[in-house]
């Protein structure tokens, strides 16, 4: 009896595994229907690239009469309707299990492989492609193990997607998954990789931002330091209730901003200072000149 069970059991972890499939796959089977939108980053309180990090919204429906356990592996490329615009490479485990008729939807994480097109949107259709390259489709994987899904993993795709620089993968932030991203792109192109300074000059749709406040603080106060662009939406917190003593201070602050539409013209960002949660001052800085 005892070994019957066993062979039952390993029957239906054999017949499980089985119904595992990719997602290109069950299209073909006709075991599914599939929509793959760019997102619609304006509508959101927070803004959000709109080519890297979670910039694909999925919606799938099992179509069949069975159940259906989809699973894609990191490095797919979504290709747009539109050429002119971004390929965009999947770079995280999706895995997800249909009841019959069951329905989706899902934030999938991807970077845009092609820095001089144009950024997908909410009117964006993908469709399925085939996978990366070897180098990009390593480099996807390492981004999935490590989970760094920002503007440095953005940085290190386009070194070997459009060929720029190591130098301008690096983050203030972590620097230890920047350093971690540069030195597998150093390796994936066959350069020596050295702990290189950083590079500030600007990448196609990402803008580099620097500045300070002076201050002096005759007690003790919380200060925050926060990000809005003209639209009004949250960019980044660069510090957010950070209580300091009295005295004298020099409050200096860079980051990294992805621009979804580099040809919009007056695009600005404004870092707000607050001090005890009053604003105390701001710094505008323009990130696209009228035409």
């Amino acid at each position: 009896m005892k070994n019957a069970i066993t062979l039952i059991l390993l029957f239906a972890c054999s017949q499980l595994h089985a119904t595992e499939i990719t997602i290109p796959e069950a299209l073909k089977q006709n075991l599914i229907s599939l929509t793959v939108t760019g997102i619609d980053y304006k509508s959101d309180s927070v803004y959000v690239s709109s080519f890297y990090g979670p910039c694909i919204n999925l919606r799938v429906k099992n179509i069949s009469k069975t159940l259906v356990n989809l699973y894609e592996a990191p490095g797919r490329l979504l290709m747009p309707d539109d050429t002119d615009q971004q390929t965009i490479m999947m770079s995280e485990v999706i895995a997800i299990t249909l009841q019959p008729g069951q329905e989706v939807k899902k934030r999938v994480r991807g970077f845009c492989t092609e820095a001089h097109d144009g950024a997908p949107n909410i009117n964006t259709q993908f469709s399925f492609g085939s996978m990366a390259s070897a180098h990009l489709l390593n480099l996807s994987k390492l981004i999935n193990e490590k989970k760094i899904y920002d503007y440095t993993a953005q940085q290190a795709v386009w070194c070997l997607s459009d060929d720029e620089d190591p130098a301008y993968i690096y983050s203030d932030d972590d620097t230890a998954g920047a350093s971690v991203l540069r030195k597998f792109v150093c390796k994936e192109k066959g350069i020596q990789y050295t702990a290189i300074p950083r590079v500030n000059k600007e990448s196609p749709r990402l803008r580099y931002i620097e500045g300070q406040f002076d201050y002096t603080i005759q007690k003790p106060k919380t200060i925050s330091l926060k990000v809005y662009n003209q639209s009004g939406q949250l960019v980044k917190n660069i510090v957010d209730g950070l209580l300091q003593p009295a005295g004298d201070y020099t409050y200096k602050y860079d980051f990294t901003m992805p621009l979804n539409d580099p040809s919009q013209p007056d695009q600005f960002i404004v870092v707000k200072f607050y001090m005890n949660g009053q604003l105390l001052s701001n710094s505008k800085h323009v990130l696209t000149q009228a035409h």
